[in-house]
């Protein structure tokens, strides 16, 4: 592993493993990002998808 140097603030690193920042990025702002992007895309691949294709399957069917 890489020795870490810390500076004043203890979040800030001059040299971080990727396992740290790893734990960064899930404990900060970054996953949480992440996150609501999925949200959102899931959300759309629901509506304009999976709507109109049961709305095609109950129109047809009788």
């Amino acid at each position: 592993m890489m020795k870490i140097e810390k500076m004043t603030d203890h979040h800030s690193y001059s040299q971080i493993t990727f396992k740290e920042k790893w734990i960064v990025f899930i404990d900060g702002e970054g996953f949480d990002t992440f996150l609501n992007r999925v949200m959102k895309g899931l959300f759309v691949v629901i509506l304009f998808f999976c709507v109109p294709y049961l709305l095609f399957i109950l129109t047809s069917g009788f």
